[in-house]
């Protein structure tokens, strides 16, 4: 478990034994005069090698500490970057598993590309497809149909949802709107999580109604709006995440805008969501 420090900016680390204990292990390794950061996310790069991507506090660069299979934690310093600065980034699988990283620019809200080949060594990859005039505020990403890594875009503008996604070859396709109602749905944040049939689903925060919106994609890569989540109380929520839980049942949790709880959403093995109401 990485953990951002609110003071410092520095990242700290946890770690669990088979066993089930945890354990402090303190500072990661930083740089001489240590680095901080205003985000931090992780993945699964080269030989199963864990990978943090920190986000300079200050300057807006990517920074990677990596650990060895040994255990080791390593200071690699930045990422490659011919000069660009974010405001904040994602991280998942591409293809061949190759670690992606996706970072919004801090200066024109596009989407810009960093990755990992079977070797370790990082590439810039430059600017996602897309519109010039399309910008983004956040970006999650998802394994989606034939395990093609699906990137969820919300329009900084437009607030509206976008999907680019890479196909198993590397390349990168712009696919435009996810579906929605006649009446577009506004979004304040989105996150994805693997529901059932391992078929991609994309929570929506809506941005006025805070009420938490489904769109999922099917094995054929064809993607469906549902529309709003069971919320019978109702309750409005100021933020959304999901995780995997018993019987691979995909959870979502929302925490609650007056009361600051967290609230619980599921979905059931034959694709049907389930209100659980207030965890405990």
């Amino acid at each position: 478990m990485i953990g951002l420090g609110e003071d410092d900016g520095l990242l700290y680390l946890i770690w669990q034994d088979p066993s089930g204990t945890w354990h402090w292990a303190g500072k990661l390794p930083s740089s001489a005069i240590p680095t901080p950061f205003s985000k931090v996310v992780a993945g699964s790069g080269n030989d199963n090698q864990l990978q943090v991507i920190g986000l300079g506090r200050d300057d807006g660069l990517l920074y990677l500490i990596w650990q060895h299979p040994s255990g080791h934690w390593h200071w690699a310093g930045k990422l490659p970057n011919p000069g660009h600065s974010f405001s904040t980034i994602a991280i998942g699988p591409g293809n061949d598993h190759q670690l992606q990283v996706t970072g919004i620019g801090e200066n024109d809200g596009l989407l810009y590309l960093i990755w990992q080949d079977p070797s370790g060594n990082w590439h810039w990859a430059g600017r996602l497809p897309g519109p010039a005039n399309t910008v983004f505020s956040a970006v999650a990403p998802g394994v989606g149909n034939d395990g093609q890594l699906q990137l969820i875009g919300l329009g900084r503008d437009d607030e509206l949802l976008y999907l680019i996604w890479q196909h198993t070859s590397g390349a990168w396709h712009w696919a435009g709107n996810l579906p929605g109602p006649a009446i577009p749905v506004r979004f304040s944040a989105v996150t994805t999580g693997v529901g059932n049939q391992n078929q991609l689903q994309v929570l929506g925060l809506g941005a006025s109604s805070q009420f938490p919106y489904l769109t999922w994609q099917d094995p054929s890569g064809a993607w469906h709006w549902v529309g709003v989540l069971p919320d019978p109380s109702p309750i409005h929520f100021s933020s959304l995440t999901t995780g995997v839980g018993n019987d691979k049942q995909l959870q979502v949790i929302g925490l609650g805008v007056t009361d600051r709880l967290p609230y619980l959403i599921w979905q059931h093995p034959s694709g049907a969501w389930h209100w659980a109401d207030l965890l405990p």
